[in-house]
């Protein structure tokens, strides 16, 4: 009499190594992309730092100033007679939305306060200068 072969349901392990890989893979990306948040739109900052600094929940309006003085609104560059003009047609009539100044540690500390000055005298209320926190 022939006895058939093992006929019982075999229990299939998955295997898990490329499960892993494409943990670790996001895991690199992710560290990669945060420690890269400065960097935006081609223009690399280092930001300056600050003990404590608040939250922004909304997207406002961020105008970049390079360690060389260049100026970036909207990726345009300009000089600080520019940027209002850039900064209201970008904005429209709302004054209210915040304007972030996104200024390079080594900027020199006059273009920032001069840009900051132009924009409050406009009627740009919210001007906060983006730090980086440790």
């Amino acid at each position: 009499m022939k006895h058939p072969a093992d006929t019982s349901p075999r229990l299939l392990k998955p295997d898990m190594t490329p499960l892993i890989d494409v943990v670790f893979l996001l895991l690199v990306f992710f560290l990669y992309a945060v420690m890269h948040m400065a960097e935006i739109n081609g223009v690399t900052l280092s930001l300056p730092r600050s003990a404590k600094a608040d939250t922004v929940t909304s997207r406002p309006l961020a105008i970049m100033i390079t360690a060389d003085g260049t100026i970036y609104v909207n990726d345009r560059v300009m000089g600080p007679d520019h940027v209002v003009h850039a900064v209201a047609s970008a904005m429209g009539a709302d004054r209210t939305k915040g304007i972030i100044i996104r200024a390079d540690r080594d900027s020199r500390t006059g273009l920032i306060v001069e840009v900051m000055g132009l924009l409050k005298n406009a009627g740009y209320e919210l001007v906060t200068l983006a730090v980086e926190v440790p």
